[in-house]
């Protein structure tokens, strides 16, 4: 229906401080609907690779693992399912987490047998001599945090740009972006975008303020013009690459990995893995060159599949955020290292 049906049937009138109340009506109607449906996806949602996750678990004797980035509680719920002598630590850094973890749990009656805690996966657990029979990993950004339109991480949210999976944590963008040097932010688009107009973009970008950063959208726009792509001629938006450089360089995501892959290894059992799940070859990279370090120089460690595993055909298809997702898991087969 047009803005003259509207006022044509006394719905709206011509002066727009009297239409601030239906305006006002339609954004919360809009709002909740989100958060609705935000809510029925999180209890829908099928982990990625959850099969070959399944099919990765290890007998295990101290029956505990450790899920180091939970989000929804997918994966580590059918863990728990499948091991049903098992507990298990949850370990998120997103404020939001905990709320959907404990919601999935408690739907399957799991949440007796879950400890969480709120933290990054960088630093090793407080109790040093603590040792898990699977230890799990799933890098990047979450579908939840993507497709929540109410935070600023996505490229459709009108909400105000933000790349932090803490929100807590951190400068905000704004700030962040006026204090980096333009050769550090062209290196940041090259490097973990791969961003051919990486130099002019943070040439660009460097005197960017106002509307440019207002929402995630507004910012997403302003870079598909910077670059000079069209949206409607491209399947991915022409912003997406920038997006994930920024996310990557801002939680320092690839160093909080590294660190991650430094202590984990040390806090398997005897016959206990590690699995990561990477969605990008920077992430992937990183992961097979510590676990291939590991079994070569360390005696007491294997690696189970010579290969990553990647997503079936069929989950590809149901879900195309899995396309690049590679699974590599390695096995502490001795302690006496």
């Amino acid at each position: 229906m047009s803005f003259a049906h509207l006022v044509r049937f006394g719905i709206l009138t011509l002066d727009f401080k009297e239409n601030r109340n239906y305006f006002d009506f339609l954004r919360c109607v809009v709002n909740v609907a989100s958060r609705k449906s935000m809510e029925t996806f999180q209890l829908s949602h099928t982990p990625v690779m959850l099969r070959e996750v399944l099919n990765s678990l290890p007998e295990g004797r101290v029956e505990r693992c450790l899920d180091v980035t939970t989000g929804g509680a997918g994966h580590l719920a059918a863990i728990l399912e499948q091991k049903p002598r098992w507990k298990a630590d949850a370990w998120d850094r997103d404020p939001d987490a905990e709320a959907r973890i404990w919601k999935n749990l408690s739907a399957r009656g799991l949440e007796g047998r879950v400890q969480f805690t709120r933290k990054d996966f960088a630093q090793p657990p407080v109790d040093p001599s603590v040792l898990y029979d699977f230890i799990m990993a799933d890098i990047g950004v979450s579908s939840f945090q993507l497709d929540d339109h109410a935070r600023g991480m996505s490229l459709h949210s009108e909400q105000k740009l933000d790349f932090r999976m803490d929100p807590s944590s951190g400068a905000p963008f704004g700030v962040w972006l006026a204090a980096i040097e333009e050769r550090k932010l062209a290196e940041i688009f090259y490097r973990y975008g791969e961003e051919p107009k990486a130099q002019n973009l943070a040439k660009k970008m460097k005197a960017w303020g106002g509307d440019s950063l207002a929402s995630a959208k507004n910012f997403a726009d302003a870079v598909s013009r910077a670059l000079g792509y069209n949206p409607h001629e491209s399947r991915r938006h022409p912003a997406t690459r920038v997006f994930q450089a920024l996310r990557i360089a801002i939680n320092d995501e690839l160093g909080q990995l590294e660190r991650l892959l430094e202590w984990a290894p040390g806090h398997l059992a005897e016959g206990g893995r590690l699995l990561v799940l990477s969605f990008h070859s920077l992430e992937d990279r990183i992961v097979k060159h510590r676990f291939q370090t590991l079994a070569r120089d360390k005696g007491g460690f294997v690696l189970p599949f010579t290969k990553p595993l990647v997503p079936s055909e069929s989950e590809t298809e149901s879900n195309p955020r899995s396309r690049s997702t590679k699974l590599r898991v390695i096995e502490r087969r001795s302690l006496g290292i």
